[in-house]
């Protein structure tokens, strides 16, 4: 008789929706450079998405730890709101400088209806600050705007980086979500599978650091008053 085949145990998933808001322009390259000039002409961009680990157990043992994302974006840049076809979140673990801060790379492709397709590639920074000087940190994501739907492993999702000197980007800017913000943004996680909490917890530090730390302790505390 052959041999039983292992049980695989069923794949426990972690999401969480995230917003987040800036300012846009066309014509521009790097982020840093076109925020004010965004800001200055009030050309707002921002998304809604859901983030989702399908898998914990593969997402961490993947050395990209890669995500899906789902959504809309809304800017003045597209015309509106523009659903996501389809998007991709992969997680860097350390920056190169030996910190423990997280390098996170955002890529969404669009599709207006006014306008040709454009894929939103974004990083941002994860501060591993430990203590309470965490409740007045910003995470910024450096955005730009690409033609076409740039696939992953293309535009710097190797590195992490942003490239101001790649020909198909058209717009550029920087996007903001502030500490109380990702308080909230706490509560809208969600698991589904067995071991949810250990895998919301996993989730979490891998992609937050002592950020989730920091505010999963006070919430606890919270919880026991």
């Amino acid at each position: 008789m052959p041999a039983d085949e292992p049980t695989r145990t069923e794949p426990t998933s972690v999401r969480f929706t995230e917003q987040m808001k800036g300012f846009v322009t066309l014509d521009a390259a790097d982020p840093r450079l076109a925020y004010d000039e965004a800001r200055d002409g009030d050309e707002k961009f921002m998304f809604e998405l859901t983030v989702e680990a399908a898998d914990i157990d593969v997402f961490a043992a993947d050395p990209t730890h890669a995500g899906t994302a789902s959504g809309y974006v809304e800017a003045d840049a597209l015309g509106g709101r523009v659903p996501v076809d389809q998007g991709w979140v992969n997680l860097f673990t350390g920056t190169g400088d030996g910190s423990k801060d997280r390098r996170m790379l955002y890529r969404l492709w669009l599709s207006p209806d006014s306008a040709e397709p454009v894929t939103v590639m974004g990083v941002k920074e994860v501060h591993d600050d430990p203590g309470f000087d965490i409740w007045e940190d910003t995470t910024t994501l450096f955005v730009q705007l690409l033609d076409g739907h740039v696939p992953p492993g293309d535009a710097g999702a190797e590195s992490g980086h942003l490239a101001v000197d790649d020909p198909r980007v058209r717009g550029a800017g920087i996007l903001r979500i502030l500490p109380l913000d990702f308080a909230k943004q706490l509560t809208t996680f969600r698991t589904t599978g067995p071991g949810g909490a250990a895998a919301m917890a996993r989730f979490g530090t891998l992609f937050f650091g002592e950020v989730w730390k920091t505010y999963a302790d006070a919430a606890q505390r919270e919880d026991a008053d």
